[in-house]
Order: structure tokens, then sequence, then C-alpha cells
């Protein structure tokens, strides 16, 4: 990587590029699969 990234973006490749903003249901899909993680 050749810059700062702003937060809550997605970046892919090489050299990085923003794909997309992170949104608020990307955070909940996440946190349910820590979630289901822990309780097994």
């Amino acid at each position: 990587m050749t810059k700062n990234l702003p937060a809550n973006v997605i970046a892919v490749g090489n050299p990085a590029r923003i794909l997309r903003e992170i949104t608020d249901s990307d955070r909940l899909y996440w946190e349910e699969k820590e979630n289901e993680y822990y309780e097994k």
C-alpha cells in the first residue's frame, strides 16, 4: 500500500483500491457470525 485508507471501507488489490464502504448490515452480519462461532 502506498497511501492511507479511510476508516470503514473494504479495499482490494495491489495497489489497494476502495471497493465500498462497510454498512450497518455488514457489521450486524459479522457480529452474528462471531456469536455463532463462540457458541460452538
